[in-house]
């Protein structure tokens, strides 16, 4: 819930909610989009938009919980992992069912 509200603030604030996977790109993405980000004990840096998704707008970060920011993690990249490098992507957050 934490990197799913992080991504609807980060949007309603102008970060992309398109780009294209790039696998190859992500490490220096995420380096530069931590930059100036202090880390907390206890918290991870989420980013929204994820790394593995090239954009050319606004990078939102946000300290949120490890496990909710892993699992959205993982959650992004089975979505992703049939997709080729390339794609075209538009990342919709939708609400748990309750």
């Amino acid at each position: 819930p934490e990197a799913a509200k992080h991504g609807d603030d980060a949007a309603a604030n102008g970060s992309e909610v398109t780009g294209v996977v790039d696998r190859s790109g992500a490490n220096a993405r995420r380096k530069e989009n931590m930059r100036g980000v202090k880390r907390e004990s206890g918290k991870d840096r989420d980013e929204f938009p994820p790394a593995v998704i090239k954009t050319n707008g606004k990078i939102s970060v946000r300290l949120i919980d490890p496990s909710d920011n892993r699992g959205a993690g993982s959650s992004i990249g089975h979505q992703l992992k049939n997709q080729p490098d390339g794609t075209r992507v538009v990342i919709k957050i939708i609400p748990p069912v309750k």
